[in-house]
């Protein structure tokens, strides 16, 4: 599909995919998603620090596929770090979701905690900051 230069060629060649699906495999994005080669051309790219995190509740993009390549390029550099967070999904939520309790509304967190305390932690770490214990005091109010 990918050497196909024709997209109705190509997505002739995908006749087993529903036919409203076949226009979005041989997109121009999706055939530089396919072909992109990443060990080749973005990580030898990268000078600076790196938090690069999968999840272990991703089903969209398994932290197995990816993580090997990764940490095998960059070795022991101290720079970055290359984790798999145990409960996070796809879209840095906890999972699986807390139930909701009785009687009450369904709310799921936005950002899973764990990965939130992790990647403060790397940051502040990276860029040398110490972080307050005190949060911030409010500007004085404006004068009349």
């Amino acid at each position: 599909m990918t050497e196909e230069p024709d997209d109705a060629k190509a997505a002739a060649k995908l006749s087993f995919l529903p036919a409203e699906v076949r226009p979005f495999v041989v997109s121009p994005w999706s055939r530089f998603y396919l072909k992109h080669d990443a060990r080749a051309t973005t990580l030898p790219a990268v000078k600076c620090p790196l938090f690069v995190a999968w999840f272990e509740g991703d089903l969209l993009v398994p932290p197995e596929r990816n993580f090997a390549v990764v940490a095998s390029h960059f070795g022991a550099d101290p720079r970055v770090v290359a984790c798999v967070m145990p409960g996070v999904d796809h879209f840095l939520r906890p999972s699986p979701p807390a139930p909701a309790e009785p009687g009450k509304p369904w709310r799921r967190e936005t950002i899973a905690p764990p990965l939130l305390e992790r990647f403060v932690g790397w940051t502040t770490a990276a860029l040398g900051v110490v972080p307050s214990a005190a949060p911030p005091e409010a500007p004085p109010a404006a004068p009349k």
